[in-house]
């Protein structure tokens, strides 16, 4: 018989060979059995297998979205300038025609979370914030709790999306109104200043989904991404 291959059986051999390779190479890497890795110049996480991540290469504000978008789940990372993100929600919290109030000082590089505040009072701060900037404020999230330990502020919230036919929503998902459930864990970091150098700033993983698919389980994959997170930049 002769020894030469056809090259359809030469190519299942080599797909093989490429498949064998691949998975050993996959399972030299650490990962969780409920996720993969997520490794940043500036962070890592985990992140559950089905997500998809957007392309991003901002180093301030949004810096990074995944999630399984058909489930309306997403996770995502974000750096707020403190000193910022103090000015502005001072201006949020003006009444037209008053003068503008002294926002908070912002905290120096190296101190802590516990400067701002009690945890829920922290909370409303990255609340008020976090609805600005997914709805210019026209939505407002409900604090449902707040915990601060070891410089690491972990916190959760309701959102009320708006819903245009509560009928067919009924029809189609069995209830009338929609909830984004989100975790939240926000610490300092430092990130790259426009006036050069760095700055202090407030670091976050938020971690999100309905709150029907949040109950039934979603929650605690969820949770475990958000406890993944490590910020890793230095200054």
């Amino acid at each position: 018989k002769s020894l030469m291959m056809s090259p359809i059986t030469f190519l299942a051999s080599r797909r093989a060979v490429l498949s064998s390779f691949c998975a050993a190479a996959i399972a030299s890497v650490p990962m969780s059995s409920r996720g993969k890795a997520v490794i940043d110049s500036r962070f890592s996480l985990q992140i559950p297998d089905t997500f998809v991540a957007s392309k991003r290469t901002a180093t301030l504000g949004t810096l990074y979205v995944a999630g399984n978008y058909p489930r309306f789940t997403v996770v995502s990372v974000t750096a707020w300038p403190l000193t910022k993100l103090l000015a502005d929600d001072a201006v949020a919290q003006t009444l037209p025609g008053l003068p503008l109030p002294q926002p908070r000082k912002a905290a120096l590089p190296g101190s802590s979370l516990s400067e701002l505040g009690s945890p829920m009072e922290i909370g409303r701060l990255l609340l008020r914030a976090r609805d600005r900037e997914a709805s210019s404020g026209a939505v407002q999230s409900e604090l449902l709790d707040a915990d601060l330990q070891q410089a690491s502020l972990r916190w959760s919230f309701d959102t009320p999306l708006p819903v245009s036919d509560p009928d067919a929503l009924e029809k189609e998902r069995g209830v009338r109104r929609l909830i984004r459930r989100t975790a939240a864990r926000s610490i300092i970091g430092e990130v790259p200043s426009a006036a050069g150098g760095t700055e202090s700033a407030i670091i976050s993983v938020w971690a999100s989904a309905l709150q029907q698919d949040w109950e039934k389980g979603l929650g605690l994959e969820l949770q475990e991404c958000v406890s993944s997170f490590s910020w890793t930049a230095t200054s």
